[in-house]
């Protein structure tokens, strides 16, 4: 099944239940095997892997489902694809000093100018922070 936004908490039920069951049910056969536990004792040490293999997997599937479902989006709330084909084309790729993230110069969302360079941003909240303080960034550019 391929994972999409719409469909990534069903996914992520469908792993985790799977998964605390079968915990469960390898801790109850376990048991089993050695003849040291009553029935009763069985269920209820099944019952609490499972619980606690819920309460472990839940958040942990769910959150890598749904970031695996959605597409990667940039500060400004675009696609992250246009920015892979640039690469891919062998566009003139710069280094975005705020957020270090790579940014075809022909194709910049902003740029600004300090101490005779110029620098080029993936978008203009970029922009802004380097405005607001060129120093600290420029070292890192």
């Amino acid at each position: 099944m391929r994972v999409e936004a719409k469909n990534a908490g069903r996914v992520a039920a469908i792993i985790y239940t799977t998964v605390s069951l079968a915990a469960a049910l390898t801790f109850f056969l376990l048991t089993l095997l050695t003849g040291h536990y009553t029935w009763v004792a069985r269920g209820g040490g099944a019952a609490w892997v499972f619980l606690l293999s819920m309460i472990i997997l839940m958040p942990t599937v769910s959150a890598a489902k749904r970031s695996q479902g959605k597409a990667e989006r940039l500060t400004d709330g675009t696609s992250i694809q246009p920015a892979i084909k640039n690469i891919q084309e062998g566009s003139t790729m710069a280094k975005d000093p705020v957020c270090g993230m790579q940014v075809d110069e022909a194709k910049a969302a902003a740029t600004s100018t300090y101490k005779g360079k110029t620098y080029y941003f993936c978008a203009a909240v970029c922009k802004k922070s380097f405005d607001e303080n060129p120093e600290e960034y420029a070292q890192k550019g």
